[in-house]
């Protein structure tokens, strides 16, 4: 590095300089983590009622919950018999590990399966596709495959003292609802069709997990 006139290792002018350098590298660090804080949705608190009764005032949007799951053979969802629904897996909404087969990037409501077959037919479905009111899907933190066995894991080992089946979690994540029909265009730049989530799209409802963890009890 060329030396600076004037400037050496032990003169008060080169002090002062790389105080100046470190200060500015610092507040540059503390707005860049502001930055970054503005751009993570802050979840909203609700109860599986609130999603079963009101999915529309929370689609698409960032929420934490606590509440019952069951985990069973093609079955991950949370469950609250209080709460009977107009879907087809009553009560129940998915939980979503790795937001598989719908990677959302944008969508738009209200569309049968006789209007998607329409629009593919017509040629509609390419490069930006039809003219819609598209939603832009909240952007989802994956969970990742580590903390995902881990999560299972200590499933596991709770289950290996209880008889109780469920169990008690806390989740956060994006709230997804499917009613109504949703024309989807998803991560792989392909138009899809959805009416439901999870096994043979048996849910109206899902949450694409972003943190997962079993109650302490």
């Amino acid at each position: 590095m060329p030396e600076i006139p004037g400037m050496n290792e032990k003169s008060p002018k080169t002090r002062e300089f790389l105080r100046t350098i470190l200060v500015a590298c610092a507040i540059f660090a503390e707005v860049a983590l502001i930055a970054r804080a503005a751009d993570v949705p802050i979840p909203i608190d609700v109860t599986v009622c609130d999603l079963v009764r009101r999915p529309l005032d929370f689609e698409n949007k960032h929420i934490r919950i606590q509440g019952k799951a069951r985990f069973f053979f093609e079955m991950e969802a949370l469950v609250d018999d209080n709460c009977p629904a107009d879907n087809r897996i009553s009560g129940m909404i998915w939980l979503d590990f790795d937001e598989s087969p719908y990677k959302i990037l944008k969508y738009n409501r209200g569309w049968s399966w006789m209007d998607y077959v329409r629009a593919v037919d017509a040629g509609e479905l390419k490069g930006e596709g039809p003219s819609v009111a598209w939603q832009t899907a909240s952007v989802v933190a994956p969970l990742g495959p580590d903390k995902i066995a881990a999560f299972f894991q200590a499933l596991k080992k709770r289950r290996g003292r209880k008889v109780d089946k469920d169990v008690f979690v806390t989740i956060v994540g994006r709230f997804d609802f499917a009613e109504g029909g949703l024309l989807v265009y998803a991560q792989d730049k392909k138009f899809t069709y959805a009416n439901g989530f999870g096994h043979i799209n048996g849910y109206s409802r899902r949450i694409v997990i972003e943190s997962i963890e079993l109650a302490k009890k």
